[in-house]
């Protein structure tokens, strides 16, 4: 039987080769019934095909082509046997009745029918079924917690996997148990997209913590991350009742899978700034914080000067890191830009070294503008703060510059010619480990300009041992240093400069020195 001569498919164009396989198995009288819907929260699709045997049919639609499908045409096949419909039946047929409508209905062999009543019994049993086990779980977990026992992650994992299941069944009919955990929540991810907001990255295929249970001994589960795993099974929780009230109050009136758009796109007001709007162009920027702000005066003229956080879901383009470096000297309508920008996967990855930099700043009364669902950051349970390495690069730069810088400054003979590649790195190096010492964060540009501005708002007093005019010169010095950063040969400094920038490195010593770091 070609499905594609069904009235009701007119509106469903199948791709050609699960077109071809549906019509031979049809013909093998391996599929009983097919049924079709599109959702209206996401672009994606589900095909429901009732099968004798789950495990024969994997070898027509093999999990590689079903992946595809998928991927390439937003497609999820769905296998439901009689085991799915008797199942059903203990909840007078809602976990199918409300996904298999008549009308979705390509292909069938024998009539299937639903019931179409969800009385309060059948709904407090299906929620009972849910709470009953998550209970267990979570007193196992508790239990193991409490003792410190190895295991406690085993029943998270068996929770957030109880959880799942719930969901499949109100958007699925069926869960997908055969499948990972991973390989699930991405699943869901295209129908829910709050799931996106539950865990962090590795990757596209990796969650952070979930790869963390898998491979970690267990005991840092009582430290580390155990609020933030608390957190995402809570969350999961009540994705289990808003989907279970969601269906069953639409119930009798609309296809259920038809429910309303939601977003979390969200645009602050200082996005009009056309600086500001023009980061939500780039594909991979998913959110924004402001972290500081100050009103500059240059060349008879107010700025405004933001401090921006970019949160991307992959490393910066070529285009997006040019954009930021030339907003940072060029003004557009009189707002600059300073910007520290991560994937959310190194902010994850380097939260035990930073956490309490990037804590205060990806804070939601910062946040100016997201793209859509993105998940929290999963923060440690008590992160103490320590300067790792602080003495080790105060020595390194403190050598370099008595080695490398210092012997040319007391040189009285002769004019004073520098490498400006020896002179930028070791100011970029200068720069990167003061502002660790102020804010506990070490930044990763190289760039001169946005170090000088990182340290000013690290620690601001810092300027007032400086007058207006060294300054004015400093910042002259840097954009000249930095322009011509990757360009080879020497750089002519005057005495003057040569001073300038000797009290400037001296200065920065004598404030780490005096850090509590160097006082233990």
């Amino acid at each position: 039987m070609n499905i594609q001569e069904k009235e009701f498919s007119k509106t469903v164009r199948l791709p050609d080769e699960l077109n071809c396989k549906l019509e031979e198995s049809i013909r093998t009288n391996e599929i009983q019934a097919i049924w079709f819907d599109k959702t209206a929260r996401t672009a994606y699709n589900i095909l429901w095909l009732k099968v004798k045997d789950k495990e024969e049919i994997v070898k027509s639609f093999s999990v590689d082509f079903q992946n595809a499908i998928l991927k390439e045409n937003q497609i999820l096949m769905v296998w439901l046997t009689d085991y799915d419909f008797e199942f059903a039946s203990s909840y007078n047929d809602f976990t199918l009745a409300h996904l298999l409508c008549e009308d979705n209905c390509l292909y069938n062999t024998v009539k299937i029918s639903l019931s179409t009543y969800l009385g309060q019994s059948d709904l407090k049993n299906l929620i009972s079924s849910y709470e009953d086990k998550s209970l267990m779980l979570k007193k196992m977990s508790d239990e193991f917690i409490k003792e410190q026992q190895h295991g406690a992650w085993l029943f998270m994992i068996k929770a957030f996997a109880n959880d799942i299941t719930y969901l499949e069944l109100m958007l699925f009919g069926t869960s997908l148990e055969s499948k990972t955990i991973t390989q699930r929540l991405l699943i869901l991810e295209h129908f829910i997209p709050e799931v996106k907001k539950l865990l962090v990255k590795k990757n596209e295929t990796t969650y952070y913590l979930i790869d963390y249970l898998t491979t970690d001994d267990d005991f840092g589960f009582y430290d580390e991350f155990g609020k933030s795993l608390k957190v995402v099974q809570k969350k999961l929780h009540k994705l289990v009742h808003q989907n279970i009230k969601r269906y069953t109050q639409k119930y009798n009136q609309f296809p259920l899978l038809r429910v309303e758009k939601t977003s979390e796109v969200f645009t602050h007001e200082l996005m009009n700034h056309k600086a500001l709007n023009q980061l939500k162009k780039f594909d991979e920027v998913e959110e924004l914080f402001l972290f500081h702000q100050i009103t500059t005066f240059n060349n008879n003229q107010l700025y405004e000067h933001f401090y921006v956080f970019v949160v991307s879901k992959q490393k910066a383009t070529k285009e997006l890191k040019t954009y930021l470096q030339h907003i940072e000297q060029n003004p557009i309508e009189n707002v600059r830009i300073t910007s520290v920008h991560h994937t959310r996967y190194y902010v994850q990855h380097h939260t035990y070294d930073y956490q309490l930099f990037f804590q205060k700043i990806m804070n939601a009364k910062n946040r100016i503008y997201s793209s859509g669902y993105h998940p929290k950051i999963h923060w440690y349970k008590k992160r103490p703060t320590y300067l790792d390495g602080l003495k080790h690069s105060y020595n390194y730069n403190k050598q370099g510059y008595n080695n490398d810088i210092k012997p040319i400054f007391e040189n009285n003979e002769g004019e004073k010619y520098f490498l400006k590649q020896t002179l930028s790195k070791f100011l970029m190096n200068h720069l990167q480990t003061f502002i660790f010492s102020e804010i506990i964060y070490k930044p990763r540009s190289k760039n001169l300009i946005t170090l000088w501005n990182l340290m000013i708002f690290a620690n601001s007093a810092l300027l007032d041992k400086f007058s207006t005019t060294e300054i004015h010169h400093f910042i002259s010095l840097f954009q000249k240093l930095q322009n011509e950063f990757i360009k080879e040969g020497q750089l002519l400094l005057d005495e003057s400069t040569c001073t300038l920038i000797d009290k400037f490195v001296t200065t920065l010593f004598s404030h780490l020195q005096s850090s509590n770091e160097f006082k233990n």
